[in-house]
């Protein structure tokens, strides 16, 4: 089984990891990272896809745009996006703007 879900991170001054909050829609990702840019220097938004296989990350870039593809923990492509997830974030964009 295949599932995705939409994160944001919260990054700090060392690149580390330090809050992630898991949301259901892109919209909900986004009004949290929102709340999470008050507190870290960086904020990195993007899709987990999680499988029987493991799991790879499709992150935001610094133009908003999401990856085509997801990628493992040693940044192999993993994963094509599927295009709902694509509209959903454009959608999320729209909404914000």
């Amino acid at each position: 089984m295949t599932t995705y879900e939409w994160i944001a991170e919260g990054i700090d001054v060392h690149g580390d990891i330090i809050d992630i909050y898991h949301a259901e829609t892109a919209a909900q990702c986004l009004a949290h990272a929102a709340m999470l840019r008050a507190e870290y220097p960086q904020v990195d938004l993007g899709l987990v896809c999680d499988t029987d296989t493991g799991r790879s990350w499709a992150y935001v870039d610094a133009d908003g745009v999401l990856s085509s593809h997801t990628e493992d923990a040693y940044g192999r492509q993993a994963r094509k996006v599927p295009a709902r997830y694509q509209r959903e974030w454009a959608r999320a964009l729209e909404g914000r703007s």
